[in-house]
């Protein structure tokens, strides 16, 4: 595992996907177990690529309301969590939605 896993994996807002030249079957299990999302080798599939890229377009702010909508929050909940109106949360899963 990854000496900084623990510390990101610890944050419910921050996702660990690793991505390795060698990855083997015990690698992959300590990283899943240890709270990774995903595990990749390169070469990375093109297929697997493209969510990232589009999360990479995402502001800050919708990257955080993401996560938070991932883990099956309504919006009124991540609203209070992020002290901004419902209204503004949908405003931002409608701009989350459109790219």
């Amino acid at each position: 595992m990854a000496w900084g896993q623990k510390l990101l994996a610890s944050d419910s807002l921050i996702s660990v996907v690793f991505v390795t030249g060698r990855g083997d079957i015990p690698s992959t299990m300590l990283a899943m177990k240890d709270g990774a999302v995903d595990f990749l080798t390169k070469p990375i599939d093109e297929d697997a690529a493209v969510p990232w890229a589009r999360y990479q377009r995402l502001t800050p702010r919708e990257q955080e309301l993401l996560g938070l909508l991932a883990w099956g929050l309504l919006n009124k909940q991540a609203a209070r969590i992020l002290g901004i109106t419902e209204y503004t949360v949908q405003v931002h899963r409608g701009r989350i939605m459109r790219r």
